[in-house]
């Protein structure tokens, strides 16, 4: 076999027949323009185009809109949200804990582990039941995501529901998203999907509704996620009120065990200065019956 590393060209080489070639931009061109590229990918106004063959015939590229693509992706962004919504309800509108004070060690020791755990979790699951900070975040979703409308370019304004997208009939959802004709909702499956026909029809329009919305929906959390004396920037609770509230605890906890443990001394000095008395009163009571010949 011939020795080929490539140093030089050669048209033919004997022994295998093989030859070297050098190496070449890719050349193409594209409505009339030259483009050239270092490999075989090429983007041009955002359609990727894969060489793989050279010709000197003119090819023709159609170019279409992958609607189920884009319908898949909107309907991602519909189940995410349902699945932190449906969260946030599940604890904001926990079944009340009222009798389920925590447990002593001593009631823990009285019980199994398993009816410690249900106890404890009752307690945990009830923690942000009508909590105020989590039900605002959670009606600032809804407003924005049922409410809000936009201006789309053709000058028509558009709502979610305009896109079939709405929230369904049983009031126990709390706001839960659904859409209409879709395949893998038991309850509008049998509904017109607008949506998908909106999209093969104008398919702009709904990226301009559904950028607004989202616009809308992350400006108003981080509105209220704005920085102030009692909280820090990008979150909703009253984290430094909290901390200091907790540093107060630990203060207040420490205070009184230090007087716990004064007021046990004290007793505890009390209760041997009594025995002793009891003691010594015992004594002289033996002897006194001693004496009168008891």
């Amino acid at each position: 076999m011939d020795n080929v590393d490539g140093s030089t060209v050669k048209e033919n080489a004997s022994g295998s027949g093989m030859a070297v070639i050098a190496a070449a931009d890719s050349v193409v061109q594209v409505n009339g323009a030259t483009l050239t590229s270092s490999n075989t990918i090429l983007d041009v106004n955002g359609l990727t185009l894969d060489l793989v063959s050279a010709s000197d015939k003119e090819v023709k590229v159609t170019v279409s809109n992958d609607s189920s693509a884009v319908y898949d992706s909107i309907k991602d962004f519909v189940e995410q949200y349902n699945t932190i919504l449906a969260e946030m309800n599940k604890y904001y509108y926990a079944s009340s804990s009222k009798g389920y004070d925590p447990l002593t060690d001593d009631q823990k020791k009285e019980m199994s582990d398993d009816e410690v755990e249900k106890w404890e979790t009752k307690i945990k699951d009830s923690l942000l039941r009508r909590d105020n900070t989590l039900g605002g975040i959670m009606q600032t979703m809804r407003s924005v995501m049922t409410s809000t409308t936009v201006t789309a370019s053709n000058g028509k304004s558009y709502s979610l529901a305009n896109l079939g997208i709405t929230t369904g009939r049983d009031y126990k959802e709390y706001g839960l998203l659904h859409i209409k004709g879709d395949e893998d909702d038991e309850d509008y499956a049998d509904s017109t999907n607008t949506l998908e026909n909106l999209i093969n029809e104008d398919p702009q329009v709904v990226q301009e509704v559904l950028s607004g919305i989202v616009t809308n929906l992350y400006n108003d959390l981080t509105k209220k996620m704005t920085a102030t004396t009692m909280s820090s920037a990008l979150t909703f609770y009253n984290d430094k009120q909290m901390t200091t509230q907790l540093t107060q605890y630990k203060k207040d906890i420490k205070s009184w065990e230090s007087k716990l443990s004064d007021m046990e001394d004290r007793y505890y000095k009390q209760f041997t200065a009594m025995e002793k008395s009891l003691a010594s009163l015992q004594s002289q009571q033996n002897s006194l019956a001693s004496y009168l010949g008891g």
